[in-house]
C-alpha cells in the first residue's frame, strides 16, 4: 500500500516517472499515497522540474504526517526534443542507468532527503542533467526489490540488478521485467 509508480506524458515535450515509497504499512500508508499522488497530479500540469515538485510535495504534506511518516521518491523528466532527462531524489534508493555507449551500469545518487524529515531542505535537493541515446535504461526501482532476502538471508541487492540489466541490455523493456522478475522469484 506504501509504494507508488506514476508517469506523466506530453508527445512530443516530456516523459515524467517517478517512484515512491511511504514508511510503514497498511492503510495510512495508502493513505499518505494517495495525498502524495493528489499533489503530483496537480504539480505535474505545471510542467515543474522534478527538484520542484520534491520541494512542493514536503510543503504540502509534511504538516500531515505523523512524527514517523515520510515518504523517499525517484523522479525522472525526459526532455525529448533536447536527449536528455532530469532525475531528482529524495532519499531513494539510486537510480540505475546503462550506457550503452560505455557498457556500463552505474548508481545515480542525487542528494536529497526523504520528504517529511525535519532536516527536509528543498535548496538541497539535487536535480542531475543526463544526456541519454538509443540503447541506453533508466531503471527506477523500490527498496522492495533490491531487499528481497534468500533463504541464507542474503538481499538480492543492487549490484544483481545491474549485472541484470548490463546482461539484457538488448531485451525491450517488457523483457527486461520479465527477466528481473523470474531472477528474483529464483533468488528468494
Amino acid at each position: 500500500a506504501g509504494d507508488y509508480f506514476d508517469y506523466f506524458y506530453r508527445k512530443g515535450e516530456y516523459l515524467s516517472l517517478l517512484v515512491a515509497d511511504v514508511s510503514g504499512k497498511g492503510t495510512s500508508a495508502a493513505f499518505y499515497m494517495a495525498e502524495l499522488k493528489g499533489v503530483i497530479n496537480h504539480l505535474q500540469k505545471k510542467h515543474v522540474p522534478p527538484a520542484t515538485v520534491i520541494g512542493e510535495c514536503h510543503d504540502s504534506l509534511s504538516t500531515s504526517f505523523d512524527r514517523v511518516t515520510f515518504i523517499t521518491m525517484n523522479m525522472a523528466k525526459f526532455l525529448v526534443p533536447e536527449k536528455k532527462f532530469l532525475l531528482s531524489r529524495a532519499g531513494h534508493t539510486p537510480a540505475l542507468f546503462y550506457s550503452a555507449e560505455e557498457k556500463k551500469c552505474r548508481e545515480l545518487f542525487p542528494k536529497g532527503v526523504a520528504i517529511g524529515l525535519m532536516n527536509f531542505d528543498p535548496a538541497r535537493i539535487e536535480e542531475s542533467e543526463i544526456s541519454y541515446k538509443s540503447g541506453d535504461i533508466l531503471f527506477l526501482f523500490s527498496d522492495g526489490l533490491s531487499e528481497i532476502m534468500n533463504e541464507e538471508d542474503e538481499m538480492l541487492g543492487v549490484d544483481n540488478l545491474k549485472y541484470l540489466i548490463s546482461k539484457h541490455n538488448q531485451c525491450s523493456a517488457a523483457e527486461l521485467k520479465q527477466k528481473l522478475l523470474d531472477f528474483s522469484i529464483e533468488f528468494s
